[in-house]
């Protein structure tokens, strides 16, 4: 390509720069959701999309509406993608998509370049940044806040063929029916007790008990590798509330801590209906649950 060639292509391109400030969010945050398959779908008002956390994977939105490689990562901060769409020639270059996070106190800061772009799509990509980005992105994060505000902690209910002592007793038995090799005495006031499961862990203190009627479990420690956050529950607290009804108990349970919005619910909610519902109602009501072996 001649010099005079590749000057009229450089002039038919154009470069989008922004700065976009989320109030009271974290960079790392923003990071993260962005590389979410989950939580980019979101951004996009619910379009289909695939995304990862490895450099050099392909990722698309909206069933291959706009899709390339993620080039370069370097975590919490920085995100480099190629970028082409069904409107994209032969002819066009990849446009290349840099997105720079920012924490500014508080507020988290994104530093938009989308370079290689041809200018027959300028006006419509530029619009599209705000419409399909910034905006359904602000909402977003608005709308999980609100959930957590709410406090809607993960809760679930059961009614088991057994008394209430013998139902506080076997919520004790941990390993009848959650993990089969937890360490500790779930039984006494202020008891501690640790629950591996493989590289995740983690490390309960009863921190109140009204016998046959409550028991709370705090978690004082825990270690949770598939999430970005990976102390996620600390400091959230499991309930169970006991209580009598005709020829049966209902035991009520709540993770308060837990709730939508944060990135860990989805997941655990999974977990917990799995263990409760079904592991610890067949332990309580025939004896035999179904405890994990990690």
């Amino acid at each position: 390509m001649d010099k005079q060639t590749k000057n009229k292509d450089k002039k038919m391109t154009k470069t989008i720069t922004q700065k976009v400030e989320f109030n009271d969010a974290a960079a790392s945050e923003l990071y993260a959701m962005f590389l979410n398959t989950k939580h980019h779908s979101n951004i996009r008002s619910g379009m289909p999309a695939d995304i990862s956390e490895k450099e050099g994977t392909k990722w698309s939105i909206n069933n291959g509406h706009i899709y390339g490689k993620i080039l370069e990562l370097v975590k919490d901060r920085l995100i480099v993608l190629s970028w082409r769409s069904v409107n994209s020639i032969p002819e066009d270059v990849d446009e290349i998509v840099v997105l720079n996070f920012i924490q500014n106190g508080k507020d988290a800061l994104v530093e938009l370049t989308h370079a290689n772009l041809p200018e027959r799509r300028y006006e419509t990509v530029l619009k599209s940044w705000e419409e399909r980005y910034w905006i359904p992105w602000k909402n977003y994060l608005s709308t999980s806040k609100t959930l957590k505000m709410q406090g809607k902690d993960f809760h679930t209910t059961i009614i088991v063929n057994a008394s209430a002592e013998e139902a506080m007793k076997k919520i004790s038995q941990i390993n009848l029916w959650w993990v089969k090799n937890f360490s500790g005495k779930p039984e006494k006031l202020n008891d501690k007790f640790h629950v591996p499961m493989g590289e995740t862990f983690v490390d309960f203190q009863i921190t109140e008990l009204v016998p046959n009627k409550k028991m709370v479990w705090k978690v004082t420690d825990c270690y949770l590798p598939w999430l970005r956050d990976k102390k996620e529950w600390n400091g959230t607290k499991v309930v169970f509330e006991i209580s009598g009804k005709e020829n049966a108990t209902q035991i009520d349970f709540t993770h308060i801590g837990l709730v939508p919005g944060i990135e860990c619910y989805n997941v655990c909610e999974e977990g917990w209906n799995g263990h409760i519902t079904n592991s610890l109602v067949k332990f309580i009501n025939e004896g035999v649950g179904h405890p994990k072996q990690f």
